[in-house]
């Protein structure tokens, strides 16, 4: 596998940064809800998790996206939790 990153930054161009990737918003989706899945099926083990998005995406800008989008996903549920931890305590 091809491990370079290509960003589309096409000058007057405003694109989101899957776009900038070369994603399609369709594959974006499908990635999201591999990323859903996965870390649902392997109950928080990110590990894990990983190791089976990773096996679904096609190439490292995909692989990229996924993720920066699972630790974005992953974080806020981590940060909610201990805020509700918190709260309860």
């Amino acid at each position: 596998m091809n491990m370079k990153i290509n960003l589309d930054n096409t000058a007057g161009q405003e694109l989101n940064f899957a776009e900038a990737l070369g994603i399609t918003s369709t594959r974006e989706e499908e990635i999201r809800e591999s990323i859903q899945k996965h870390y649902l099926a392997c109950e928080g083990n990110d590990l894990d998790a990983i190791m089976h998005i990773s096996g679904e995406v096609h190439s490292p800008n995909e692989l990229t996206y996924a993720m920066l989008f699972y630790g974005i996903c992953v974080g806020g549920a981590h940060t909610e939790e201990e805020l509700w931890n918190k709260l309860v305590a």
